[in-house]
């Protein structure tokens, strides 16, 4: 074998080393090309590991009785695999006297390459660094001592190759075991949110109804420090199920047109009791050159700014809390990524929240954003917490694309900057931009606002053990099927509901519910998800099939649940149920979706909407689909134009929706993607954020890889909404 040709056969051979990451298909591969190029007979690769036990291969298991780790041999890949059994190759093992201990190893492989010759065929071992060995039977004479050389070196990058393999193996398994272990933890959290949640709504919601009554001073007193305290443990439930969905990458942002200086406003009024009560002031500024609309996800940017304003109110015992509001003194990336919208992206905002608190130590900046971590971690810390708070925001700013820092001097206060890439978009002044300006700060029942009247409760107070004995309502209460098996629970819905007049029944569980709809016909159902004898997904999904069965239009189901976890929501929503409501109850989220729910139900089915535009809404809880006057001052004050272009709207909406339903059915999602971006346009025109939101979200599902029965739901929300706007815009011509 001339030097020539043996170059070329070590380049051949070396070419297959290494092109995959999968150990047995680059041993395949390997092998192969060593038995092609050599005329072997056959090859084997054995790895040692490091073992408890001398079961060791072959003779090496009884190499002695040694006390510690051992090593255990074994048959990663041959080729053929009938080699395995030969007496050739098990006789080479043999003779090779694998070490059975790690102390061996090393003088073990001083002794490779090693090549026995019998009878026309060569035996060879050649080593594989940190791995094994590899084992070489070939026809022929012995193989050069050169070439044989260079070919045991060449085995090194085979050793390299096949732990890059193993690596890779390894970290796939660890992904799994991670992603099942966060699995089993989301599994646990929605479990525990729920059984939590059951009592937590009990206890809220029935010191509410006591605060409502008369009471002693001290009583109330009282019953506003016991119902503090809930709050307290409810939001650390609420901190533990936000890090489990940040930990799964299941939190999502939802942005949409926010009014930046209602919204501030509305953040500093949440904070100002906790600063009353300490004697501290709280000031708040923002720039006038700030743009009047953003695209932000509001709920989330109040959550990371009540946690910063919470934590300096906290550690601040007297002074000053503020707030203030600019561009970030330099850019940042643009956040068409973070953001998709038809907006320009603006210089990014700069929010600071500074203290004369007791401020932090320089060696505990980094630890506070830590999981479970405080500044001071002692025993007998002064301040309280879950350390929580800072995790959770430093992750939502990671979301948002923008950045945190913290400058504090110990006993002199803390300065925290935000800077987040906030793009401007269109708006029309507070309340005009169609986002949740709103806080949802903690109320009683008696701080409720609501679109619904409220009602002198009736005299007659059913009881919540058994179905309600009452008198068949007449034309004007809404009927409503309360399917509930805690007696708690029940009571609170009762006294909420009675406040809107409705005229009610009650079940236990999902077999009772359906007895009831039997005899009798209901406006709507709130149906708890969880109950004995039979949940209520199983009686949702028997009411529908009876429905179908007997052509009755379907009764409105919300969902009234203690499952909070991330995707709740669209499961009950794809099951056949219109709404959703989370315990515990907030009263203006219960009176908002009940009032949503009832007014997208009697929504007509068909597209003929001429009369239906002049007729008297049907649902007893007013709508409020649109902002005719803030989408006047959009229009430049050019009332004309805005009712022109309502006609147009009202005109040309049924060819809009045909359009939705062929490209729901025909694809593809690029032109389904087209026409709701145009369906988000013409709400935006008229300030229906309800529908504006919803075309929104159509708009990015079809740009995602969401499910056909995603797109359905989305799309059929869609359409009652604009028809809802429809319906309203010809009131108001009418009127």
């Amino acid at each position: 074998m001339n030097k020539l040709l043996q170059t070329e056969i070590l380049y051949e051979i070396s070419l297959t080393m290494g092109r995959s990451l999968d150990l047995d298909e680059m041993l395949g591969q390997s092998l192969s090309a060593l038995l092609r190029t050599l005329n072997g007979r056959g090859a084997s690769v054995l790895r040692w590991v490091e073992s408890d036990s001398g079961d060791g291969k072959d003779s090496a298991a009884d190499a002695a009785d040694t006390k510690g780790p051992t090593l255990k041999w074994l048959d990663v890949h041959t080729v053929p695999a009938s080699l395995s059994g030969s007496a050739l190759h098990q006789g080479f093992v043999q003779d090779l006297k694998l070490p059975a201990s790690p102390d061996d190893l090393p003088s073990w492989r001083a002794t490779l390459p090693r090549a026995v010759v019998r009878d026309g065929t060569g035996s060879y071992a050649l080593d594989l660094p940190d791995f094994g060995v590899l084992i070489l039977h070939r026809k022929g004479d012995s193989l050069p001592g050169d070439f044989l050389a260079s070919l045991h070196r060449l085995t090194e990058k085979l050793s390299w190759a096949a732990q890059a393999c193993l690596y890779k193996s390894e970290l796939k398994t660890q992904i799994r075991l991670a992603q099942a272990a966060t699995q089993a933890k989301s599994r646990f959290l929605a479990n525990m949110s729920h059984e939590i949640r059951t009592p937590m709504n009990g206890i809220l919601g029935m010191m509410d109804l006591v605060l409502e009554t008369p009471l002693q001073q001290g009583q109330r007193k009282h019953l506003g420090y016991a119902r503090s305290s809930a709050v307290h443990l409810l939001d650390i439930i609420n901190q533990l199920l936000d890090l489990s969905r940040i930990e799964a990458e299941r939190l999502e942002l939802r942005p949409r047109p926010l009014d930046l200086r209602a919204f501030l406003d509305d953040i500093a009024w949440i904070q100002s009791p906790q600063t009353l009560r300490k004697g501290l002031e709280l000031e708040h500024s923002v720039a006038p050159s700030l743009p009047a609309c953003v695209l932000a996800d509001a709920t989330r940017l109040r959550q990371l700014l009540v946690n910063l304003l919470g934590n300096a109110v906290k550690f601040t015992e007297s002074g000053t809390i503020r707030l203030d509001v600019d561009f970030a003194p330099s850019s940042r990336e643009a956040a068409e990524d973070r953001f998709p919208s038809a907006a320009a992206p603006t210089r990014p905002i700069r929010f600071r929240v500074s203290d004369t608190g007791i401020g932090i130590r320089p060696e505990d900046l980094e630890r506070i954003f830590q999981a479970f971590e405080q500044a001071d971690a002692h025993s007998s810390r002064q301040f309280e917490g879950t350390g929580l708070g800072l995790t959770i925001t430093r992750e939502l700013v990671d979301m948002m694309g923008g950045e945190i820092r913290v400058e504090s001097e110990l006993g002199r206060g803390t300065v925290v900057t935000v800077i987040l890439p906030l793009p401007e978009t269109r708006g029309q002044g507070t309340g005009g931009c169609g986002g949740d300006v709103r806080g949802s700060s903690e109320t009683g029942l008696g701080e409720v606002k609501s679109t619904i009247p409220e009602v002198t409760i009736p005299a007659q107070t059913p009881s919540p053990s058994a179905p309600l004995v009452a008198e068949a309502p007449g034309p004007g209460p809404v009927r409503i099927l309360l399917a509930e098996d805690n007696e708690i629970n029940r009571e609170v819905a009762l006294a909420l509901l009675a406040k809107i007049a409705a005229w009610c029944r009650v079940a236990g569980n999902g077999i009772e519910a359906l007895e009831l709809l039997e005899d009798e016909e209901f406006d709507l159902i709130l149906m708890d998800m969880m109950m004995p004898h039979m949940d209520g997904l199983e009686a949702v999904q028997r009411l529908r099939e009876r429905e179908r069965v007997e052509g009755l239009p379907p009764t409105p189901v919300i969902a009234f649940t203690a499952n909070a976890m991330k995707g709740d929501r669209s499961r009950y929503l794809a099951q056949g149920i219109q709404g959703y409501i989370s315990k515990p109850i907030d009263a203006p989220t219960f009176f908002e979706e009940i009032r949503r729910v009832l007014e997208e139900s009697e929504a007509p089915e068909g597209d003929d909407m001429a009369d239906d535009a002049n007729a008297e809404p049907a649902n007893r809880l007013e709508p409020m689909t649109l902002d005719w006057n803030a989408a006047v001052d959009q229009m430049g004050g050019f009332e004309d134009l805005l009712v022109r272009a309502a006609t147009m709207f009202q005109d040309e909406l049924p060819g809009y929706l045909d359009r939705l339903e062929h490209e729901l059915a025909e694809g593809p999602r690029e032109a389904l993607r087209t026409t709701a971006h145009t369906l988000k346009g013409l709400a935006s025109t008229f300030c229906a954020e309800e529908a504006r939101a919803t075309a929104f979200e159509l708009e990015q599902a079809a740009m995602g890889d969401a499910s056909q029965s995603e797109l359905e739901k989305l799309t059929g929300l869609l359409r009652t909404r604009l028809r809802a706007v429809s319906r309203e815009l010809g009131q108001l011509q009418s009127g």
